[in-house]
């Protein structure tokens, strides 16, 4: 195993430096630049606990809803109350993410335009008056979030009547950000992901709109532990996946970071080529993995062992497609296998 620059020849002490073997190192040149999709984190609320909520069950006048009041590093008063549905979308954290497989686990409240626009005050009483009268229940909290951009953003409401401030600064439950969460399509990973050893493992899964039972169909909004890269196309996201889960991809991120630092600069130094929906290739690619998130999610849900045995078969098929779309080898795709399998600390390949 060597110590090498991310980018040979132009090594630097901004540059990040990977553990990685010397001639998988030369094979991972081929795929170690930027690419031209670019990633995103989660939405960051400040104050989880007024925008994470339970749903106790659906209504004639709306969803009654009770926010976890306690979660988080904020506390705030517990509210049980009617709002109306539409701004409620499901919920995945950290936790809820495996490889080609990604599952809600809670709801969020999110007081944008479904292009991810803050609605303002006069909109939101309006058009969603209970909602409204949620949210003042949160004033002063929301209105002290310490983290940026809140902090700065929402200091007029720390020193002036609601009135005023809102003529100054954004409403004062602002979310930013939320925009690429909306997209229909997300492939997203951890941002904490590893082992003690303090290597990042690194795996994707593709997001895609649930049917809720409270809610109908919604897309699904990532929290700020998780990175994402948004998508309107299906089979585009199913394809930047398998590139991303495979031996491949996974060595690089591996190679470099630490498990508790796997951020939007992964794209910064894994090549993803751009999808082309006329390409046998790439609609090959998105088959697959949609069939791996398929395999995967009877393996999860149901314990279903032979699942687990076609998905293994399934990734060796996406692990050599995605080594021909970067020209590497059959000899160069194993010496990638077996580098990998020793950062992950395993002495079975996969």
């Amino acid at each position: 195993m060597i110590l090498a620059p991310i980018r040979k020849g132009k090594a630097n002490v901004n540059m990040p430096w990977m553990i990685i073997g010397e001639k998988a190192y030369d094979t991972m040149l081929k795929v170690m630049k930027s690419s031209r999709y670019r990633a995103h984190a989660g939405v960051y609320t400040g104050v989880n606990s007024a925008y994470w909520i339970e749903i106790e069950s659906k209504q004639p006048t709306g969803i009654l809803i009770k926010n976890l009041a306690t979660i988080g590093k904020r506390n705030v008063k517990e509210i049980k109350t009617i709002i109306e549905p539409e701004l409620i979308y499901p919920l995945v954290r950290g936790q809820d993410h495996k490889a080609w497989y990604i599952t809600p686990s809670g709801y969020i409240l999110i007081p944008t335009d479904d292009k991810g626009k803050t609605l303002s005050h006069s909109e939101l009483k309006i058009e969603y008056s209970k909602t409204c009268q949620y949210f003042l229940n949160f004033l002063e909290d929301l209105a002290n979030r310490g983290g940026q951009p809140y902090k700065s953003k929402l200091e007029p409401y720390r020193k002036k009547p609601i009135d005023e401030a809102e003529r100054k600064a954004p409403p004062f439950y602002w979310l930013f950000n939320v925009a690429p969460a909306l997209a229909p399509y997300k492939v997203m990973w951890k941002y904490v992901a590893g082992k003690i050893s303090g290597k990042g493992e690194f795996s994707v899964a593709v997001a895609e709109p649930v049917e809720d039972e409270h809610l109908g169909k919604k897309v699904v909004i990532p929290n700020e532990k998780l990175m994402l890269i948004p998508f309107d196309d299906r089979d585009e996201a199913h394809y930047v996946a398998s590139v991303l889960n495979s031996p491949v991809a996974q060595l690089i991120v591996m190679g470099y970071t630490i498990e508790t630092a796997i951020s939007t600069h992964v794209l910064k130094n894994v090549y993803v080529p751009k999808f082309n929906s006329k390409d046998k290739i790439h609609l090959k690619l998105a088959k697959l993995s949609k069939n791996a998130h398929a395999l995967a999610k009877r393996y999860y849900e149901q314990k279903d062992l032979e699942a687990q045995e076609e998905l293994k078969e399934v990734e060796a098929e996406i692990d050599k497609i995605v080594a021909e779309l970067y020209g590497i080898t059959d000899e160069e795709l194993v010496e990638v296998k077996k580098t990998l399998g020793v950062l992950k600390g395993e002495d079975d390949e996969r």
